[in-house]
């Protein structure tokens, strides 16, 4: 009886130990999967942290462009002060 027992319990742990090789194979194409989406991931980051910083550039740019308009804006005005007073 021991002998049997031992048997069915030997039978179960081979049984189980196919399991966990079976479940490990799973999850060793899933780290595949997961390497090739981190390399997918990356490159996304890495072009929104491109554009981002274009839209950085493209924001100063357009204040500093305001400024200039600001300026002229207060020259023209003067000039047509200059002008028009004497016309």
């Amino acid at each position: 009886m021991i002998k049997k027992k031992l048997s069915e319990v030997e039978k179960l742990r081979i049984r189980m130990d196919y399991k966990f090789s079976q479940v490990d194979d799973k999850l060793s194409s899933l780290e595949g999967r997961f390497d090739k989406t981190d390399n997918k991931l990356d490159i996304v980051l890495t072009q929104l942290d491109s554009i981002a910083g274009q839209f950085k550039k493209f924001d100063e740019e357009l204040t500093m462009q305001s400024g200039r308009i600001a300026t002229y804006s207060d020259e023209i005005k003067q000039l047509q002060n200059v002008v028009f007073v004497g016309a």
